[in-house]
């Protein structure tokens, strides 16, 4: 029975691992037991299944490492006298209960006098009989005074039956009902033999814990659990040929209504349960979003030599090349010069410019700055339809990316052009390094290489960059 709980517990943590789609909830973890726990008093439990819930609960002084030595858990350090009958315990400052009260010395007291009181039915109050007394020099020291020599007593107090209790839950008899602990997770709720509902604390002093709540469900028959079994496993089978999940995705505007729409249809006929879901952003704030978490797959552009490019930033992540994007030039259609297929941009140091999207105008910048000119900037704007339309009107001349003027019907009275040298923005899909292992992820991925794979052709061969346009 053992080894198929703890198969579950494998399945649970793989099937949220592969981004199902989920509510509000999205990092609780639900577990599976045979059992529950019998109480909530940490030192009068015995059953197995009271301890595996109480020890997220409450915290004993020291713990047991794998290899059994003792670590600190609310004592920090300690210390034997020289003929081992006294042992002395520093603890750990600005721990809180869940209830927001301080824990300090006098909590230690109260929990072993209580575990030492016979009327209590303490579980391991044997292993305590040689404290004589205990004295507290502050708030945070105690020294637990033996009538015999006693060194096995450290390794003792690394159990739940030993957990610290709140001064005031045993005072008032409330630690029988009430489970008030230090541990990383708070008791929210408990109907017996049914579920359990855990929540994080944030304020434990320890890292983590890694999930933001966890559930436990009583299941007592093995039938039960034989069928979570399956319906775990039919949802891993879906997630291991990608056809489920949940992916989040973000690209910049020209991308948005050029290369997302083909994403969206393709995957839609291929991973018809794989939900995609899609935000517009330029470069700077899809990696932001990639870097918090709120994004799984962030598509961006970076131009040749950006002293700013955002993307130098970046740790641990993977990008994927995707193609090419040429930036053309956009004259007015009586430009002296527009009748050429290729402009330079050192003909242009007299005109005025059309300038873009931040990132643009770093590269318009930086680009001029290559040939010898600066730029006389007169007007700017990220709207490519408005840059058009003062391109058409004599006002400025401009840069454009090709996926910017794609999906456009160009005005009349202007010209596109070649950019002589050539400088084209790489276009690429950035997302968490070993991210890609997560089938819903690579489904994507893939599908997004598939549809941009017309794209990565020799320079030249595109209609709107192998010679000038005039419309």
């Amino acid at each position: 029975m053992f080894k198929k709980m703890t198969l579950l517990f494998t399945l649970v943590l793989l099937v949220l691992s592969f981004g199902l789609p989920v509510a509000a909830q999205d990092n609780v973890l639900v577990m599976s037991r045979a059992a529950d726990t019998t109480g909530l008093d940490p030192h009068t439990q015995t059953a197995f299944a009271s301890f595996r819930l109480l020890e997220l609960i409450y915290e004993p002084l020291v713990n047991l490492a794998p290899d059994l030595s003792v670590i600190p858990a609310l004592a920090e350090s300690w210390a034997f006298n020289d003929d081992a009958t006294q042992l002395t315990l520093n603890l750990r400052q600005g721990v809180t209960f869940h209830d927001g009260s301080a824990f300090t010395a006098e909590d230690v007291v109260a929990t072993f006098t209580r575990i030492l009181d016979e009327a209590t039915g303490a579980a391991a109050r044997a292993n305590y009989l040689s404290i004589a007394s205990i004295d507290t020099p502050d708030d945070y020291t105690v020294v637990l005074n033996l009538s015999q020599a006693d060194v096995p007593l450290l390794a003792a107090l690394a159990t739940t039956n030993a957990a610290i209790a709140n001064k005031e839950d045993i005072e008032s008899g409330a630690i029988a009902t009430v489970a008030n602990g230090t541990g990383p997770f708070k008791l929210d709720s408990w109907t017996p033999e049914e579920t359990t509902q855990l929540s994080a604390n944030a304020d434990w002093w320890g890292e983590g814990p890694n999930v933001d709540g966890i559930e436990i469900r009583i299941t007592p028959d093995e039938t039960s659990i034989l069928a979570a079994l399956r319906a775990a496993d039919d949802e891993l089978a879906r997630l291991a040929d990608a056809s489920a999940g949940a992916v989040r995705l973000a690209a910049f505007p020209s991308a948005s209504s050029t290369v997302i729409p083909s994403l969206i249809a393709a995957l839609a006929e291929s991973h018809p349960l794989l939900q995609l879901s899609f935000t517009e952003a330029e470069p700077p704030e899809a990696l932001a979003m990639l870097a918090d978490g709120s994004l799984d797959i962030a598509v961006t552009f970076r131009y040749p030599g950006d002293p700013a490019d955002p993307h130098d930033d970046l740790i641990g992540t993977t990008s994927v090349a995707l193609f090419d994007d040429p930036v053309q030039i956009v004259l007015p259609a009586d430009h002296p010069i527009a009748g050429r297929p290729d402009v330079s941009l050192a003909e242009l140091g007299d005109v005025r410019w059309i300038a873009g999207c931040p990132l643009c105008r770093g590269h318009l910048l930086a680009a001029c700055s290559s040939v010898g000119i600066t730029p006389r900037i007169a007007h700017a704007t990220d709207n490519s339809v408005a840059v058009l339309g003062l391109v058409a009107a004599g006002v400025g001349v401009a840069l454009q990316p090709q996926l910017a003027l794609e999906p456009l019907e160009l005005p009349a009275r202007t010209t596109v052009h070649r950019l002589r040298p050539a400088s084209d923005r790489k276009v690429q899909a950035i997302h968490v390094r070993g991210a890609e292992a997560v089938p819903g992820i690579a489904a994507v991925l893939g599908t997004l290489l598939g549809v941009t794979a017309g794209r990565r052709q020799p320079r030249g061969a595109s209609q709107r960059s192998s010679a000038s346009r005039q419309v």
